[in-house]
């Protein structure tokens, strides 16, 4: 699968990042986030959502989970997304979460943050480390989050997760599964 590059433009007065994947809804996987590669203004205030979420199929079976950080579509800012894998048949990827994070693609002193921040602690709790998380209940599957590493390479990593008492996903470190990849994060995130 080729993997396009995303680009954030400078349009005349009306600014905005453009952030597109393919697939969700459709028998596609999703072409992940790079970093941005330009400046463009960002908005006030994040939006809901990058991208609609979607409703997975009717007795569908869910194979996959994926969570990372996604630059949204209109706002500028970072949103925390995942994308379940369910087999309809044909699998089909839907994304069934967003979550927008307080940090801009291009910050108010117009420099580019570069770096899309980690999943973990935005949309996905450490139980041990946030008291918030009250009964943890194993949820019998897994996720595999995708986030920058301290050498700045993309890795994938892979949780068993939980469901705390107000229904917010949670996981415990350290992850079950580190892959690795050799993508720096100034390039496309592979998929896992």
């Amino acid at each position: 699968m080729k993997i396009t590059t995303l680009i954030l433009s400078i349009l005349c007065v009306t600014l905005f990042v453009a952030c597109q994947r393919s697939g969700g809804g459709g028998n596609t996987k999703p072409s992940p986030t790079a970093r941005p590669t330009s400046r463009a203004a960002p908005s006030a205030t994040p939006a809901k959502v990058s991208k609609a979420l979607e409703t997975p199929c009717a007795n569908g079976k869910l194979i996959s989970s994926h969570a990372y950080s996604e630059v949204g579509k209109e706002d500028g800012f970072w949103h925390v997304v995942q994308d379940d894998d369910y087999n309809c048949p044909p699998v089909t990827t839907y994304r069934v979460a967003d979550t927008p994070t307080t940090v801009q693609v291009v910050t108010s002193r117009g420099e580019l943050n570069e770096f899309p921040p980690n999943p973990i602690g935005i949309a996905y709790k450490d139980f041990h480390k946030d008291t918030t998380c009250q009964s943890p209940r194993p949820l019998d599957r897994t996720i595999t989050i995708s986030a920058c590493d301290d050498n700045d390479y993309w890795v994938h990593l892979t949780y068993n997760l939980y469901e705390c008492l107000d229904k917010s996903l949670a996981l415990t470190e350290p992850p079950d599964k580190t892959v690795k990849t050799k993508v720096k994060c100034d390039k496309v995130m592979p998929h896992p």
